[in-house]
């Protein structure tokens, strides 16, 4: 389930790379993937059977393709970022902040690199023609009922936006994702991306003089953060994982200002590698576990695994809360939630909670057995009930 998923991640990092590499620079490019090809965080979210690491790869692919279209103009370029924004969209449609983003970089195209009107109002159809297109072609709902599914998705965003739809979920602190980009990201990623951001603008002038289109594609990476946080700010559902797709971008801006210093390349390039190896090898193999503020399911495996050495644990009947689905696959046993009546008046053998969770009513005569734990964070609880 899983190779796809991350082959669909590297893919997408390779466009980034070998096609931003001639627009910003080997050092640059380079700096920005090892910070979030190393990142924990935007690992595990690429590693999820979710639609967030799939909206993250075409996504990138997507606004890589669209400045390397406005480098030069070639319309297959601004056909494969439509067809890989159809395709992010299909994956998640908070990627809908692609539409937007079209007009927006097409009108500063306009006003920084002197495109034509005509060509920027072409740009905008060609490639709004190929998303919807895409998004018609690869979903069968489409072809019989367009207008209705093309509705069910909008309210559903709509409701997600302006509601919520898990209330876990529901927050509007305002706040939240400003506390967020620090807790997902590595601090050195952060601060250095916020002094990118601030030397790019103190040289902007020069920059611009030098090269428009550096300064074109700078400045559409740092309104595309900009506008994209904003409206994921204003959603009333927030997650940490929404904003997972900014972390190439704020990259950019990290390998910027390092790419200013003067270090030799092999030295800098090094210093960086090293501590992003060590970074997110304290967090192998469970890259999301510690991120966690809510139980995802993260040691399931494991915890399986320790039931699986009881004696005959096919016969086990074992209640689990929350996500009784992800032990599944794994125990050997009979997995049920705390809502669900055993067969046969038989009762539980085992009882797993989550770390914040409680016993269920009818099971507070069970005992206490063993902590699952990762890295000193404590993930499941086991109680024998025999």
């Amino acid at each position: 389930v899983k190779a796809p998923l991350v082959l669909v991640a590297l893919f997408s990092m390779l466009i980034f790379y070998n096609f931003l590499k001639p627009i910003f620079g080997e050092k640059v490019t380079l700096i920005a993937l090892i910070f979030f090809g190393l990142s924990p965080y935007y690992t595990a979210v690429n590693r999820l059977f979710h639609g967030d690491g799939t909206m993250n790869a075409f996504f990138v692919i997507s606004v890589v393709l669209l400045l390397k279209y406005f480098q030069n103009f070639q319309t297959k370029y601004l056909i494969f970022s439509g067809i890989s924004g159809g395709a992010a969209f299909l994956a998640k449609s908070q990627a809908v902040f692609l539409i937007p983003f079209i007009f927006l970089i097409s009108g500063l195209s306009f006003l920084i690199l002197k495109n034509k009107l005509s060509n920027s109002i072409k740009t905008i159809l060609i490639w709004l023609l190929t998303f919807f297109a895409t998004i018609y072609i690869l979903f069968p709902a489409m072809w019989a009922t367009p207008i209705k599914t093309f509705w069910k998705i909008f309210d559903e965003g709509l409701t997600v936006a302006s509601e919520g739809r898990n209330s876990n979920y529901g927050n509007n602190d305002n706040l939240y994702y400003f506390e967020s980009l620090v807790w997902v990201n590595n601090i050195v990623l952060v601060i250095s991306a916020l002094f990118g951001m601030l030397y790019f603008f103190y040289k902007s002038k020069l920059i611009y003089q030098s090269n428009k289109y550096l300064f074109f594609s700078y400045l559409s990476i740092f309104l595309l953060l900009i506008f994209y946080f904003t409206q994921m700010t204003l959603v009333v559902q927030k997650s940490n994982r929404y904003l997972s797709i900014l972390i190439p971008f704020i990259a950019l801006f990290s390998g910027y200002i390092f790419s200013q210093l003067k270090f030799k390349f092999k030295y800098l390039y090094l210093s960086l590698l090293i501590p992003s190896i060590i970074y997110i090898s304290y967090f192998s193999p469970y890259y999301l576990a510690l991120f966690e503020t809510q139980n995802w399911g993260s040691l399931a495996k494991e915890t399986a695994n320790y039931l699986n050495t009881k004696n005959k644990p096919e016969n086990l009947n074992v209640i689990v809360s929350p996500k009784d689905h992800v032990f599944r696959p794994f125990f050997k046993g009979k997995i049920y939630t705390p809502k669900e009546t055993i067969p046969n008046d038989k009762k539980a053998d085992y009882v797993i909670i989550g770390s914040i969770e409680v016993l269920p009513k009818n099971y507070t005569y069970c005992i206490f057995e063993k902590d699952i734990e990762f890295r000193g964070k404590l993930f499941w609880k086991i109680y024998n009930c025999q």
